[in-house]
């Protein structure tokens, strides 16, 4: 038997037992979104930063920025203005950041819409 008492930032009371997990199923769809975290939630011990859209464009076509007053090395959560979890990016030995991985691609898509 195994039981698992964490797994990364997340505890053994932030978890979700199979019978709750069960019920919840029953009552449909809409409710297991509701016990969903954000996947941003497991990197909450990085730095994060956040990006005009100008500085966003660039970095959701897959170019590396500048950002005044970020980190200086490292990985970094990366979010709009707006908050919006956008991806992981990493400091390069210039100082610029770059992206690693980007999650939130409707954020990307919106962010160059709005400046094409």
């Amino acid at each position: 038997m195994l039981r698992r008492l964490g797994a990364g930032p997340y505890s053994e009371d932030s978890m979700i037992d199979i019978s709750t997990l069960d019920r919840v199923a029953r009552e449909g769809e809409k409710s297991l979104d509701g016990l969903l975290r954000g996947v941003d939630t497991a990197l909450f011990g990085l730095p994060k930063i956040f990006l005009e859209e100008s500085v966003a464009f660039y970095l959701c076509q897959g170019q590396t920025v500048t950002v005044p007053k970020a980190p200086t090395k490292g990985l970094l959560r990366i979010y709009s203005t707006a908050k919006q979890f956008i991806g992981l990016g990493e400091v390069l030995e210039d100082g610029r950041i770059a992206p690693r991985r980007l999650i939130k691609m409707q954020q990307c898509l919106q962010t160059v819409k709005k400046l094409v």
